[in-house]
């Protein structure tokens, strides 16, 4: 536990929290203080498995933009698959994803992982400001790196 009276932390994060982790941008050292909570007891950060490709993918962005290079790509990646997250198969979660980007008007992607908070009852930490003002005015719990409040390690 963090403290004696605060629960460990349970949320949802998406690929551009994650990535923020690895790669210097804005909001990194928020990304990184959320993370950190991993290595402790009873910390649980889901993900739905698309998430890896959603990485490769701002990896492989990165590269092409000379922001980092392939082998630290590579590495990223790696060190991306040893994180102790817990992954959720895209395929329970398709159907629910689809009529919330047709509801919503957002990418299938990203439904998918309002999905995955939804059916857990988690917040969904994103870095994604779109999303979030896209979402704003709803039931879901979508909120943004930049606001979300950390618990004490």
């Amino acid at each position: 536990m963090t403290s004696s009276t605060s629960a460990p932390l349970h949320c949802v994060i998406d690929a551009s929290v994650l990535v923020k982790v690895f790669v210097v941008e804005p909001l990194s050292d928020r990304a990184v203080a959320l993370l950190a909570h991993l290595a402790l007891p009873g910390v649980q950060i889901h993900v739905p498995d698309l998430l890896y490709f959603e990485v490769s993918n701002i990896l492989w962005k990165c590269v092409s933009r000379a922001r980092v290079s392939r082998d630290d790509a590579r590495s990223i990646l790696s060190a991306v698959h040893a994180l102790n997250l817990i992954s959720h198969r895209a395929e329970e979660l398709t159907p629910h994803a689809l009529n919330i980007a047709l509801d919503q008007h957002i990418t299938a992607y990203d439904a998918g992982y309002v999905a995955l908070s939804e059916l857990l009852d988690m917040t969904l930490v994103t870095a994604d400001d779109q999303l979030v003002a896209a979402l704003s005015g709803t039931t879901y719990k979508v909120q943004s790196l930049a606001t979300f409040s950390n618990p004490p390690l």
